[in-house]
């Protein structure tokens, strides 16, 4: 082998590309749509009328890549609510919901496990089996499959 570095870039091998993980099985399972939901934020969008600001609330599917927006006036828990209560009304409730570590999020998270004061709304849930994940903190690539829906 030559010393040349003119010759060893001619010569010399390609770096192979590593292999690349599973993805993990709820992103190709066979379930009905959204049933692992990815959720964000997007905006701030200004109105015509009077420029105030409006945001959209994105829902991803996990699997099949359906997308559906809801607008919201603000980043509120209330109105973070208020989209998700419009979302499961026509899509039905999801089995797993995804999103980063927004503070909108993680409040909604502990009020959504709050709600449920009647037995008969524990027991909803619970039959259910809502579950809210967390993507890891300050890793945005965990949250791909929605992020690029924006």
């Amino acid at each position: 082998m030559t010393k040349c570095v003119t010759c060893k870039k001619i010569q010399g091998k390609t770096f192979t590309t590593p292999k690349e993980p599973p993805l993990p099985s709820s992103r190709v399972s066979d379930e009905p749509p959204f049933s692992n939901t990815g959720i964000d934020f997007a905006g701030p969008l200004y109105t015509s009328d009077n420029g105030s600001k409006i945001y959209i609330c994105l829902f991803t599917c996990a699997s099949t890549r359906a997308v559906h927006l809801e607008l919201v006036d603000s980043l509120s828990v209330p109105a973070f609510l208020q989209a998700f209560r419009r979302f499961a009304a026509r899509r039905g409730l999801p089995a797993r919901l995804i999103s980063d570590n927004a503070k909108t999020f993680k409040s909604s998270a502990k009020e959504v496990k709050s709600i449920g004061g009647s037995p008969e709304v524990q027991r909803f849930l619970a039959n259910k089996g809502i579950v809210w994940d967390f993507i890891v903190e300050k890793a945005p690539w965990h949250g791909g499959f929605w992020e690029r829906m924006i």
